[in-house]
């Protein structure tokens, strides 16, 4: 008999090139103590955090991942948008966070 190997007809197949925010709450409950409600509700609540700044227009530095930084482009304009801008982080810059 065939093994059926189709991925549950709901999800799409995993893409290996892509990290979604369950692969994220996964590796957390993973490396930490925390079942994974609680790394999914600490995560959900850390990347509300990090979105609610871009949207203040703040810098936010989160080495080892780097800067990531939001502007407007086109200001003022029907054109108006938020550019977001990630500057992944030097290893010199991740030993100096530590």
């Amino acid at each position: 008999m065939a093994e059926n190997t189709a991925p549950p007809k709901d999800r799409k197949p995993k893409d290996p090139n892509v990290l979604r925010k369950r692969d994220l709450v996964e590796h957390l409950a993973e490396v930490t103590s925390l079942n994974k409600n609680q790394a999914r509700q600490a995560t959900d609540a850390l990347l509300g955090h990090i979105r609610q700044a871009l949207i203040e227009e703040k810098k936010v530095l989160a080495m080892p991942l780097g800067r990531l930084t939001s502007r407007r482009a086109k200001a003022g304009t029907a054109d108006e948008k938020m550019v977001y801008r990630l500057a992944l982080g030097k290893e010199d810059e991740v030993e100096a966070e530590e």
